[in-house]
């Protein structure tokens, strides 16, 4: 019996020059050798129902928030410094997210003050209104997720 190697290089198992024994793990041989005897093992599965989606977020908003936060680091030369507000009593705390929120507002708010459908730019950092709004609000989050 002369033993020939799969071509797919997906199962990797020896396949037998025979018509009775097909590999099990792909169909490449079936015009060869007629339909095969064993079906290819199922896909393993991966229970997603309830979890995040994190493969449908969009990566250049990510990196423009990612910038907004690179740039408070440096700013503040600190990273996570925001996260001090842990250690306040609650209507500190409290404060401090109020402060977040209203500065995402205004970011917001800049955004959409002459009804432009294009991307603005925050004076100070120079970086996209909407993404330091989103910022402000993921450390407000933060802090309500862990207070």
């Amino acid at each position: 019996m002369n033993e020939i190697r799969c071509n797919a290089f997906v199962c990797g198992f020896q396949c037998l020059e025979q018509a009775e024994v097909n590999c099990k793990y792909c169909r490449l041989h079936e015009y060869e050798f007629g339909p095969s005897q064993v079906d290819p093992p199922a896909k393993p599965k991966k229970e997603s129902d309830g979890k995040p989606a994190f493969d449908i977020l969009f990566s250049t908003p990510i990196h423009k928030v990612a910038a907004v936060f690179t740039y408070g680091a440096q700013k503040y030369e600190e990273r996570l410094q925001w996260r001090k507000a842990l250690d306040l009593p609650n209507d500190e705390r409290l404060e401090y997210i109020e402060k977040l929120m209203a500065a995402a507002l205004r970011h917001i708010k800049e955004q959409f003050d002459d009804n432009a459908c294009q991307e603005k730019l925050d004076k100070e950092s120079k970086l996209p209104h909407l993404a330091c709004a989103v910022a402000d609000l993921m450390m407000a989050l933060d802090l309500l997720d862990e207070g």
